[in-house]
């Protein structure tokens, strides 16, 4: 198919880039970003996989599967990493502004554009991974580009 066939389809695509970033805290709590599992062991939390229909109203097809599965994961809580933000149990409380010093210069350097308001968002994650089922995750700036190769 010729690039000009995905244009009259409307076709769009982009890179999304996860970086985990050096700081001293967790993006929308106080808890060190450590992964250490040292410390003392506070507590476990056992939970499955519920689909819950997302932003759109729409159930995640993955989430289903999952949840079918009744799969039971158990999560290990440890004092100073974990709190009430990382089990949904409260709200994302300010996003760290040490991130967010990180991100604008990468930001820039890509040449992208710094959207005006950041806003808490939750990603689904439907591995057992998370406690909460979901990422919270904040869109810092859109539309850059990299050079890879010199391409």
């Amino acid at each position: 198919m010729a690039i000009d066939d995905y244009k009259s389809i409307g076709f769009m695509c982009g890179i999304e880039i996860h970086q985990r970033l050096a700081t001293s805290t967790k993006l929308f709590c106080s808890c060190t970003a450590e992964i250490s599992g040292k410390g003392r062991e506070i507590g476990r939390i056992r939970r499955r996989q519920r689909a819950v229909a997302g932003e759109l109203g729409k159930v995640d097809r993955s989430a289903e599967f999952e949840e079918e599965r009744e799969r039971d994961f158990t999560y290990r809580v440890f004092r100073g990493n974990s709190c009430l933000v990382d089990v949904d149990e409260e709200p994302p409380h300010e996003m760290s502004m040490e991130a967010l010093r990180i991100a604008l210069p990468i930001a820039r350097a890509m040449g992208m554009r710094v959207v005006d308001e950041l806003q808490p968002m939750r990603k689904g994650v439907v591995d057992g991974s998370d406690p909460s089922a979901f990422q919270r995750t904040v869109l810092v700036a859109m539309d850059g580009s990299i050079t890879v190769n010199g391409k």
